[in-house]
């Protein structure tokens, strides 16, 4: 779903070629789909699907009510897909720009709500029941183990530290440095050179998504530790490759032979990474949570995952 975004917004073949070996390469992506046995894959498969019918509707005037609809049922199936919610207006906006019809948007606002009224019915066995739904998110909440008891979110006097700044950093190296690297430099050059106007609205879709994904990355409390839970955040990873790679060939375009060094350079870099990644399988979860034993003052030992569940559901 996100390589047939890119083939929506990019001009050439070859531009694609390097935006999909960009996606598909990078950790936080790849990982999750070799075999991976938990939400997260569900997570991707959900927000992937929601950019390709939102890019259908803005590059090629399809009716907005499809992305509404995948746009509305996504929290039902994983509660932190509430973070792509808001891209919709980015839709919306798109279709006011081209078409000025206020009854495609309002079809899609109607779609969208029979949608996540009907998504409470296969669990909860009636519709529009969201507040049992919200009830059933927080009684399955993890937040009571966290630093702040009762709030999934660090509290400030963690929050604003130089351990949580480098464990950040580490996610960010971890999941997809390429990508965040070609957004920040590339996308900031073109920033520079043609102003927020000249922004494509795909493009304005994808920041909409990976702005919130990114504060969820900087506010949100891993319970586990960020190097154990660092899979919270990789599902937005996609979107962030997209909009890096995107970014990069825009910039290239008049530069195709330096354009072709920093592709290379960077699906080189993706190579060794997981290279390194398989290399190290042996690294496990008692290592992980020894890197980033903020939660529980346990000795070294103790710091087992059997330990910390079993301490953090007693606390909960």
């Amino acid at each position: 779903a996100l390589l047939a975004t890119a083939r929506l917004v990019l001009r050439t073949r070859g531009e694609w070629l390097a935006v999909a070996a960009l996606v598909a390469s990078a950790f936080g992506t790849l990982q999750i789909l070799l075999a991976y046995v938990d939400i997260y894959p569900l997570s991707l498969f959900a927000i992937g699907g929601y950019v390709w019918l939102a890019a259908r509707s803005i590059e090629r005037g399809a009716h907005p009510a499809a992305p509404a609809a995948a746009a509305a049922l996504a929290p039902f199936l994983y509660i932190g897909l509430v973070l792509v919610v808001p891209s919709f207006a980015v839709v919306a906006w798109a279709e006011w720009q081209r078409a000025r019809s206020a009854r495609r948007i309002a079809w899609a606002c109607a779609t969208a709500l029979a949608v996540a009224g009907l998504a409470t019915v296969p669990v909860l066995g009636r519709p529009f029941a969201w507040l049992a739904y919200l009830e059933a998110v927080r009684a399955s909440s993890a937040a009571q183990a966290g630093l702040a008891a009762g709030s999934s979110l660090l509290p400030p006097e963690y929050l604003f530290t130089w351990t949580h700044a480098s464990e950040v950093l580490h996610d960010v190296v971890l999941i997809d440095a390429a990508g965040w690297l070609f957004l920040l430099v590339a996308g900031g050059a073109l920033a520079l050179r043609r102003g927020a106007r000249a922004l494509p609205a795909t493009a304005a879709l994808a920041i909409a998504i990976a702005v919130p994904y990114t504060l969820y990355a900087l506010v949100m409390d891993p319970v586990y530790g960020a190097f154990y839970d660092w899979d919270l955040w990789s599902p937005g990873a996609g979107v962030v490759t997209l909009l890096g790679g995107w970014a990069l060939v825009a910039w290239g375009r008049d530069r195709a032979r330096l354009l072709g060094v920093l592709v290379g350079l960077a699906l080189a870099y993706d190579a060794t990474h997981l290279l390194a990644r398989l290399n190290a399988v042996q690294v496990d979860s008692k290592r992980h949570l020894r890197e980033s034993p903020y939660h529980f003052n346990l000795p070294p030992g103790e710091r087992t995952p059997e330990e910390l569940k079993r301490r953090a559901y007693r606390r909960a």
